[in-house]
């Protein structure tokens, strides 16, 4: 894989991933406007909304890519799609809404009832973007994802600061209409630009058997992945009261710009990894995957290195009142997980590979340990440990993931760092063409 062949794909996706960025910024003068309470409440049902989502894009959208490349069943894949993820939709809103009482009994936070009424709304709000997301992404047609997200975050930063110099607060009905507000637009915008795309029939060879068979594993597998970025959150709740998990989603939401740059790292390679093997190209596909792990790692320890030295500590206290501080330490320990995070990018070959089970098994093995440090951590009245609930689920799977592929596959540890002398050279001959 030659970096200067994708830079136009990269640079969509670098511009689509600086909104989140962006709204990262934004979303720091709404934790000044909330208590730390509601933004706890805001910060619950946002997370159980992405598991949700988690879920219905692995099981109901995955096979858009993987079984959607090919023009006479691309139809047919988009239909079985659809209507998937409708189902899963509609399922998912009548558990949420079903169960509300009990899960404000035992979280002991009232405020979870609305979350009930009011979740399913987003649930269904979401199913044009994340379908045509996935379309995007099937297309490589990183332009117009970023014009997409822009359209979400973009209301949601104009609603905010109208909030906010309207009124001078925000209160957790406020994030409501915000969020609302900006994943309905954003889906209304999203049908219009890939409306082209959008063609449903039946016509086509493929089987729903055959497309089940690759997202089931695969849809346990995320289930599973993401519960350590769910269950700490909701272990704070439990264990402690609403505004020690407002403080505790302050730092995640705030260490969310590692998770966004990954999420977008594997929207890269995974479709140019399925590309790669149906032609059969190991060079190429080895090729991707070290280059992918590599650049990420460098990136991300040289954006590590400037937050541990200060920068963190800077924003949080020139930003947040007095009862968000204690994230300083969560969000510096948080960092400690992006050093593996780089490592998880094996994991989207493997299952281009067709081995989403080896994905599984890894996730299961890391979600154990991870949940039984959460555990201790919480008993032990710790909430500034809680972060390493994360931390060693991601190094434990960063590990089985080089192991297998090292394994399987040739990956060799030193092509880790092959980004290093790439980016010196980059970085030379620019300097040397300025000159010039």
């Amino acid at each position: 894989m030659k970096i200067q062949e994708h830079l136009d794909k990269i640079s969509w996706s670098f511009a689509d991933k600086s909104l989140f960025f962006i709204y990262g910024l934004v979303s720091l003068f709404q934790m000044r406007a909330l208590t730390t309470s509601e933004w706890g409440l805001f910060g619950l049902m946002i997370t159980l909304h992405t598991w949700i989502y988690i879920v219905i894009d692995s099981f109901a959208l995955q096979g858009l890519i993987q079984f959607g490349m090919s023009e006479e069943n691309k139809n047919k894949v988009n239909s079985m799609a659809l209507l998937t993820q409708i189902i899963m939709a509609l399922l998912a809103s009548i558990v949420v809404y079903l169960f509300r009482f009990e899960l404000a009994k035992i979280l002991n936070e009232d405020g979870f009832i609305k979350i009930g009424y009011t979740l399913p709304i987003l649930i269904l709000l979401a199913i044009p973007r994340t379908f045509i997301i996935k379309i995007v992404y099937r297309c490589l047609d990183y332009k117009n994802l970023f014009l997409i997200d822009m359209s979400f975050f973009g209301t949601m930063i104009v609603l905010t600061m109208y909030y906010i110099i309207q009124f001078g607060t925000l209160s957790f009905d406020n994030m409501l209409i915000i969020y609302f507000t900006g994943a309905g637009l954003s889906s209304f915008f999203a049908i219009i630009l890939k409306r082209k795309e959008l063609n449903f029939d039946f016509k086509g060879d493929i089987k729903y058997s055959k497309i089940i068979q690759f997202t089931f594993p695969w849809t346990v597998y995320s289930a599973v992945n993401y519960l350590p970025k769910t269950l700490d959150l909701y272990i704070v709740q439990y264990f402690f009261k609403t505004d020690a998990t407002g403080v505790y989603y302050s730092a995640k939401n705030l260490f969310r710009v590692f998770d966004e740059v990954l999420n977008a790292a594997f929207g890269l390679v995974y479709p140019s990894a399925v590309k790669q093997i149906e032609n059969k190209n190991l060079n190429a596909l080895n090729d991707l995957m070290t280059k992918a792990v590599s650049f990420l790692l460098l990136a991300f320890i040289f954006i590590i290195a400037i937050l541990e030295l200060g920068l963190s500590e800077f924003v949080i206290k020139a930003f947040l009142p007095a009862t968000y501080h204690g994230a300083i330490g969560q969000f510096n320990l948080l960092l400690l997980a992006a050093v593996g995070m780089p490592f998880l990018m094996l994991f989207s070959i493997i299952t281009a590979l067709g081995k989403p089970q080896v994905a599984l098994y890894s996730a299961i093995i890391s979600v154990i340990i991870s949940s039984a440090t959460l555990v201790i951590i919480a008993y032990l009245g710790r909430t500034d440990l809680i972060p390493f609930g994360l931390i060693t689920y991601v190094f434990i799977n960063a590990i089985l993931a080089l192991f297998y592929m090292r394994k399987n596959y040739n990956f060799q540890l030193r092509s880790i760092l092959r980004a290093f002398p790439d980016t010196a050279f980059y970085i030379k001959n620019f300097i040397l063409k300025k000159r010039k």
